[in-house]
């Protein structure tokens, strides 16, 4: 729940400052990539 908050936050974000859709996809898709990068880090940190 809280991720799609964010998600719409950044969406509305990128439409106020007058990002095309392509410039809004590519911030969405590195914002979930940093995301999912992070996690995989914190998991590989946990295992030690």
């Amino acid at each position: 729940m809280v991720g799609a908050l964010i998600m719409s936050v950044v969406a509305n974000g990128c439409t106020k400052l007058g990002l095309s859709n392509w410039g809004q996809e590519i911030v969405t898709g590195g914002i979930i990539i940093t995301a999912v990068l992070l996690d995989s880090l914190r998991r590989r940190g946990e295992q030690k």
